[in-house]
């Protein structure tokens, strides 16, 4: 349940928000049974008991109903409206069976209006309000119907009155304050969410590559010298590869800086489309981009470095420029245990070099120096 709760924090809030009106019913049973206690209500015991099972059995469902995460196909899965009503109802019935101290009953209903401060809207306010002052006006006319005895007293007449005058005015004040508190709540999960989205926007700015969408060098050696602190600890390594695209400058020089850019962003598409979702892929400058697979050997990382190198070879860029192509030469390597990372790097750059001296269009790759904690991790 508590899990559930955890990866869920919309729900989690609903739980929280759900145990308000049970906290309110404790207080409603306690006055009911101190009433009961000094003879003003007009129940015997196990009626009672019967009558306030019924009140709980209610109460715990919502509860319940959350748990469960049934509340969720509902079309307001906080179940707050439903809780208030159900809560103003138990007041309601038992103000009627109370003598004297209906007033102190009745307190209860301003108490279940503050549920819903944070919850309900303007509509959903009124409703509350119009359900509890119209059902005490109802209690007061079965009273004078069936128990006429109980209010026909000039006294506890101009008494009801009063108090029926004094519930209606403060609930108008219950909606007025709570509909404010509650458009402001609106307006500040709003700024809330908005400040999310721009922290968000500038959060990507600082560590993706504006023109591809892949993250940019600064990231990509954090995310190295996170992998090197994994491995070091974990004794198991990642590969790194190079890629440089072929005679980049042309297509600028030949077919203008636009066609550069679109060439580009294909390539970055083309390299995601090749590694999972678990790996890495910036654009380290210019025309090179470098690629960390997690918990790859060389030859899983050769494999991979080969794939990319055929896309680039067979994709058709005639979307972008007729006659356009374009290539790339590969350099991989792995990690090797307790080096330094310029090492590895430089390693995988001496490889594009070399993939460059072999006429390009094609991968090269290096192991690291082997030592006794890189044997048998290099593939």
């Amino acid at each position: 349940m508590f899990t559930i709760f955890e990866q869920d924090s919309k729900q989690r809030t609903r739980f929280l928000h759900s145990l308000n009106a049970p906290a309110i019913a404790i207080g409603h049973t306690l006055i009911c049974w101190l009433c009961y206690e000094v003879g003003l209500f007009r129940m015997e015991m196990d009626e009672l008991v019967a009558l306030f099972v019924i009140f709980w059995a209610g109460h715990l469902a919502f509860i319940a109903c959350i748990l469960a995460g049934i509340n969720r196909y509902f079309p307001d899965p906080s179940l707050v409206l439903p809780q208030m009503i159900w809560a103003t109802l138990t007041v309601l019935i038992t103000a009627y069976y109370v003598d004297q101290m209906r007033a102190s009953v009745m307190m209860m209903f301003l108490a279940i209006m503050t549920i819903g401060a944070f919850e309900l809207k303007l509509r959903g306010f009124l409703f509350v309000a119009v359900f509890g002052v119209s059902g005490f006006a109802c209690v007061l006319y079965l009273l004078s119907v069936f128990e006429p005895q109980t209010i026909m007293v000039a006294a506890q007449l101009l008494q009801e009155f009063l108090q029926f005058g004094a519930l209606t005015l403060v609930a108008v004040i219950f909606v007025l304050v709570g509909t404010s508190i509650s458009r402001l709540r609106q307006q500040l999960a709003q700024k809330n969410e908005e400040l999310s989205e721009a922290f968000n926007r500038i959060h990507d700015m600082a560590i993706r590559d504006e023109l591809t969408g892949l993250f940019n060098r600064r990231y990509i050696m954090d995310v190295l010298r996170r992998q090197k602190l994994l491995a070091d600890r974990e004794r198991n390594a990642f590969s790194f590869c190079f890629v440089d695209l072929d005679h980049f400058k042309s297509i600028n020089d030949n077919f203008g800086h636009g066609a550069g850019d679109e060439v580009l962003k294909v390539s970055a598409k083309l390299m995601q489309s090749c590694i999972r979702s678990v790996d890495y892929c910036a654009r380290y400058g210019g025309e090179e981009f470098v690629i960390i697979l997690v918990h790859a050997n060389l030859s899983e990382a050769m494999a991979v470095s080969e794939r990319i190198r055929t896309c680039f070879e067979t994709y058709d860029y005639s979307a972008i420029e007729n006659g356009l192509s374009m290539t790339t030469s590969i350099g991989v390597t792995v990690y090797g245990l307790d080096e330094s990372l310029d090492q590895t790097i430089a390693r995988a750059d001496e490889m594009v070099y070399k993939a460059k001296e072999s006429g390009r269009n094609c991968v090269k790759s290096a192991p690291p120096p082997l030592n006794i904690a890189s044997i048998n991790r290099i593939g």
